[in-house]
């Protein structure tokens, strides 16, 4: 047993810190393109809404689901695939 408990915290720490990154990078690129609609000059303040408004529409949809990813509330949540 406690041959294998160090190897088994090694895989669980390989695997946390995997996901860990690919969370943070999904942020980053969700912000992102956040950032690009608010800063766009072109847009109208309408126009943003909107944009912003097809960023989570988008990420509904990849998420498999129309609702609110905290239920009935607003909130943020990243995406992406590592």
């Amino acid at each position: 047993m406690s041959s294998k408990a160090p190897v088994e915290k090694e895989f669980v720490d390989a695997i946390a810190e995997q996901v860990a990154a690919c969370v943070q990078d999904a942020v980053e690129r969700w912000m992102a393109e956040f950032d690009s609609v608010l800063q766009d000059p072109h847009l109208t303040p309408l126009g943003r809404l909107q944009a912003l408004s097809a960023i989570v529409a988008r990420y509904r949809h990849l998420r498999g689901s129309g609702e609110s990813p905290l239920g009935h509330t607003t909130g943020a949540a990243g995406w992406g695939v590592c």
